[in-house]
């Protein structure tokens, strides 16, 4: 199946066409928009609780977020999803660079922070993504790549 007829089950599952030809725009802001209040939250978050309860919180809610994305039945929930994965993104990338620069040696700091994991991280994806194709299987994937990730609280 190609990419441009996994776009067309897209739209056509949630009927984004015609006058509602606005929804996918709108639902990758309020994804922005969670990116945002997720990155003001946690760092508060983290101040208040520490950092690994913040952190997993971040995976927590990603979890949900892509859960709900697999299993929407309309485009407000899987805007919703895409909230809560944004708000999620948000929170983990304060924690994970908090996080780094408190537990590395102050002479590799600057080396392992400064280090582009996130574009490494975002290839990775991009290759999963691509292996995958079905915009709902790539939310499950999230979602279990998540569930092993929460298996580290111990």
């Amino acid at each position: 199946m190609s990419a441009d007829r996994l776009t067309l089950n897209y739209f056509e599952q949630f009927q984004l066409v015609c006058e509602k030809n606005f929804i996918p725009s709108t639902t990758m802001t309020i994804q922005i928009l969670g990116t945002l209040f997720g990155n003001l939250v946690a760092g508060q978050l983290g101040e208040l609780f520490g950092r690994k309860r913040p952190f997993f919180f971040a995976v927590l809610v990603s979890l949900i977020g892509n859960m709900m994305g697999f299993f929407a039945p309309s485009w407000v929930v899987y805007a919703i999803g895409c909230f809560l994965n944004g708000f999620s993104a948000g929170a983990f990338m304060t924690m994970k660079y908090a996080l780094l620069s408190e537990f590395s040696l102050a002479d590799w700091r600057s080396w392992i922070i400064g280090f582009p994991s996130w574009p490494i991280e975002q290839a990775i994806f991009a290759l999963c993504a691509w292996g995958i194709k079905d915009w709902r299987y790539i939310q499950l994937m999230n979602a279990v790549v998540c569930l092993v990730c929460l298996m580290a609280w111990w």
